[in-house]
């Protein structure tokens, strides 16, 4: 009988212990979270400065109050982080011309959204425009090849765009002919039928620069022959073919080709200038 007293109490002992140690938990818990949303206030009153900064043109404090609510990863909701950010781009790069600078809070923003496939996309377009105004055309290029081989959401027109503006640069140097060949035949296994078709052109395109006239020529007639005569598909094809007949001294066809296009093509006077200085040719070696 006087076992069972004694580890009844032992009981009673134990259990009061636990609910002490639970009850302290709680209390901490309680208090951590009132720290947290005082925290969370805090930072917030930090980003509603940085906006009536940004609104009285106070660029230079602003810069401040966003670097300050920026750095701390912890607080502050998703949307008010991301126009902090491109507050804070906006200032630097457009307001100050301060590039070096722009391209360091891309690289973090960049650290930040790496994963996020619907901020990323700007995050690297952004990055594209920036290294064009340092006249960084090689990080230009190695940005838009991070672009193009991404599995991000983007248009078919956008990624039209993005991999125009990709062999444009990739043409300034016949050194990167081989670079571009390799991106635009993987373009053509892995895009929609519509970015495919426009990779194709552009892979004549760099065939041309790079004086492969028999591996163009195949190039420029499919797509005519699977387009209709007023897609910009089909113009820019028999204008690229004109192009070739020119460059070979077959100055005919190459009028054929320019004629065919003439009335549809977006720059006549482009069309029949070169029509008049082919045939200026011809009357000079005759």
């Amino acid at each position: 009988m006087f076992k069972n007293k004694v580890t009844l109490s032992m009981i009673q002992k134990k259990y009061g212990i636990l609910a002490g140690i639970l009850l302290s938990l709680c209390i901490c818990a309680v208090i951590y979270y009132m720290i947290l949303l005082g925290n969370k206030e805090e930072v917030s009153q930090i980003f509603r400065e940085g906006e009536e900064l940004y609104a009285s043109k106070e660029y230079d404090k602003a810069i401040e109050k966003y670097s300050e609510y920026l750095s701390d990863m912890t607080t502050g909701s998703d949307s008010k982080r991301w126009l902090a950010w491109q507050r804070l781009l906006y200032i630097t790069v457009q307001l100050k011309s301060d590039f070096e600078q722009g391209i360091n809070i891309l690289r973090d923003m960049e650290k930040e959204y790496e994963h996020d496939v619907e901020y990323m996309p700007y995050v690297l377009k952004e990055m594209v425009q920036v290294y064009h105004m340092k006249r960084s055309k090689e990080e230009v290029i190695h940005t838009l090849e991070k672009l193009m081989t991404s599995n991000f959401p983007l248009s078919q027109e956008e990624k039209i765009k993005l991999y125009r503006q990709y062999i444009v640069l990739i043409a300034e140097d016949t050194r990167n002919l081989q670079r571009g060949e390799e991106q635009l035949e993987r373009c053509i296994q892995k895009e929609e039928q519509e970015v495919g078709k426009w990779c194709e052109y552009e892979l004549g395109v760099v065939y041309t620069l790079g004086e492969q006239y028999k591996k163009a020529r195949p190039i420029f007639n499919k797509l005519i022959g699977n387009s209709q005569p007023d897609e910009e598909i089909h113009y820019s094809s028999r204008f690229m073919l004109a192009t070739i007949y020119g460059l070979l001294g077959e100055r005919k066809q190459a009028i054929e080709e320019l004629k065919a296009i003439e009335s549809i093509y977006p720059n006549r006077d482009v069309i029949q200038s070169r029509v008049q200085a082919l045939r200026k040719t011809e009357k000079n070696e005759l």
